[in-house]
């Protein structure tokens, strides 16, 4: 009878949701089912949002997130999260500022005091630092393949406890973390912004599966086998495709140069909320150091910089330095910019200023080893006009220039 009686039961529930939502399928009940959990979570969160907010004296203060979890680290990107944090600071000093990060073996005042150390920059009021856990999740060692959906989806984790622990009014992703920006965005009801030093993937990186070459990002024996390079250039697009949905949710987008913004605008369709902030550099300290038309010390000092990562191609400066030698004999004098002819080198920082040469690009070993020849080869009057040159171009990339930039972009998140 029991059973009979549920049978009956479950009729009867069916046959009043196919007159109150007809064509209903179980996978619509569990959308209804899923969105209603959310809209409960966001309105916890809201709660919990507001006595985040509420100051000593009982004034609600806005609250300012920055998502970046390897913060300690010392690098370019983490430069411009302390000049963004001391920009904000100077605009809007009554705000409270949180850094989520994952640096959990040192204390927050540890973190400040690198700042200053490696960056000289100290912020004028305090920051709050939310120590992340799960860290782990977004390394991408723990991702042998599928390595791009592995630190997304973990991302996301890793976002999901850092929600927990503070719900701000604006999030800020300044490591590039584009997944975490709907959950801030629907789920904790925060405005969102984003700084992208690099596009997770880009059509670059589609066209070098699509053409089956071998990269940093394409295996040998992938490129060799039509069946895995056509697997894995759909599993590209489709995460090209998602990338694309995730980073739309972006209230204001930022990127470092034209190089990200055109593949940006290609992928995240974005374009009236998306500007230029070049990356803050220290050019002061270096236009103070005078220069000189002769060369104090004979011989000559050739400098590589760049990071360690496979698209930074180490190997082709060291076959181009083979190339270069019985032909270096010439005497070289100061310092001369020679860059890969790609990316940002080649659409911002290497270009004409005012008509004049600020240096040089190359792609190939021979390139290299002619552009360096011809380099070696000019008169001492020749280089220190280009150093000129390239002097007077960098005020772009000062502070002050990235402080002006990325307040204006970020401007109406805090009307």
């Amino acid at each position: 009878m029991a059973a009979a009686g549920s049978g009956h039961l479950g009729a009867l529930l069916r046959f009043f949701y196919s007159l109150l939502f007809p064509g209903l399928t179980v996978c619509g009940v569990l959308c209804i089912c899923l969105v209603i959990v959310l809209w409960i979570i966001r309105q916890h969160l809201q709660r919990k949002k507001k006595s985040v907010s509420t100051s000593k004296n009982e004034k609600d203060q806005m609250v300012v997130a920055f998502f970046h979890p390897y913060c300690n680290a010392g690098g370019g990107g983490e430069r411009v999260l302390w000049c963004a944090l001391r920009a904000l600071q100077k605009r809007y000093p009554e705000a409270v500022y949180v850094v989520y990060t994952g640096d959990v073996n040192v204390s927050g005042q540890q973190i400040l005091e690198g700042a200053f150390r490696r960056f000289n920059i100290r912020l004028v009021h305090p920051v709050q630092f939310v120590f992340l856990r799960k860290r782990y999740l977004v390394e991408d060692g723990r991702y042998p393949h599928f390595t791009l959906l592995g630190q997304s989806l973990g991302s996301i984790l890793l976002g999901w406890e850092a929600l927990m622990q503070c719900v701000p009014d604006v999030y800020i992703d300044s490591m590039g973390y584009a997944f975490t920006l709907p959950l801030f965005k629907y789920i904790g009801g925060c405005r969102v912004a984003s700084y992208v030093h690099y596009p997770t993937i880009s059509t670059d990186m589609l066209s070098v599966v699509k053409n089956q070459n071998t990269g940093f990002n394409n295996a040998a024996f992938i490129t060799k086998n039509p069946l895995l390079s056509r697997a894995k250039l759909i599993y590209y697009y489709l995460f090209a495709f998602i990338y694309g949905l995730v980073g739309s949710c972006s209230d204001a987008v930022m990127v470092n140069s034209s190089w990200t913004l055109n593949h940006i605008l290609s992928l995240w369709k974005v374009g009236h909320c998306t500007s230029i902030v070049y990356p803050p550099c220290d050019v002061q300290t270096f236009l103070d150091i005078p220069l000189h038309e002769k060369k104090m010390t004979s011989g000559q000092l050739l400098v590589s910089i760049g990071q360690f990562r496979p698209e930074k191609n180490h190997p082709l400066q060291i076959r181009a330095f083979a190339k270069l030698l019985g032909i270096v004999e010439c005497m070289a004098a100061g310092t001369i910019i020679l860059a890969h002819n790609s990316g940002g080198p080649k659409l911002d920082i290497v270009i004409p200023h005012e008509g004049h040469i600020t240096g040089f690009l190359a792609e190939s070993e021979e390139g290299y080893a002619d552009a360096m020849a011809h380099i070696l080869s000019l008169s001492a009057e020749k280089r220190l006009q280009i150093r000129k040159n390239a002097r007077a171009s960098v005020s772009r990339f000062s502070d002050q220039e990235f402080e002006v930039s990325f307040l204006s972009s970020v401007e109406k998140l805090f009307k």
